[in-house]
This record gives structure tokens, C-alpha cells and sequence, in this order.
């Protein structure tokens, strides 16, 4: 899935729940927080336009993006191309 202005990341609730979305480089280091907030039930998207916490541009790579809703956590990989 390799993306350059921004990807689309796309989650599906449960229930009613705050939902944590960061992006990680490789080495663990947490390059940005795409969303904490509260979501109702159902399906929803947000998007990363590869851009770090600073708003700085991330670097081409591969990034880890964790999902954490309550307990559950879940991850997936992310091909950025600059």
C-alpha cells in the first residue's frame, strides 16, 4: 500500500469508544498521533498525509500504525514514497 500525499486509514467499531491512531518508524519511535478521540459505533477512516507530530514531512519508509481501542490493539504496515 504505498503512498505519497497521504493514505486513508480506515478502522471499524464495536461500539461507542475512544480510539487512539499513531504512526511509528521502525525503530519504535512515534512519529505522529493521527487521531484520540471519542468515536461512535461503526465504520470510519482517517487520514495520515505523512507528516510527522511537528508537521514536519516523514521520511520515505516504513511505518507501523497501531490502533488501540480499549484493550484491543491492533497494527498494520504503511509504505511512505517522497
Amino acid at each position: 500500500n504505498p503512498f505519497n500525499a497521504g493514505v486513508m486509514l480506515p478502522f471499524h467499531l464495536p461500539r461507542e469508544g475512544r480510539v487512539e491512531l499513531a504512526v511509528f518508524d521502525l525503530t519504535g519511535q512515534r512519529v505522529a498521533t493521527v487521531t484520540d478521540a471519542l468515536f461512535p459505533a461503526g465504520h470510519h477512516a482517517v487520514q495520515w498525509f505523512g507528516r510527522n507530530d511537528s508537521g514536519l514531512p516523514a521520511a520515505s519508509g516504513v511505518y507501523l500504525v497501531q490502533l488501540r481501542f480499549g484493550s484491543d490493539v491492533s497494527s498494520s504496515k504503511a509504505l511512505l514514497l517522497r
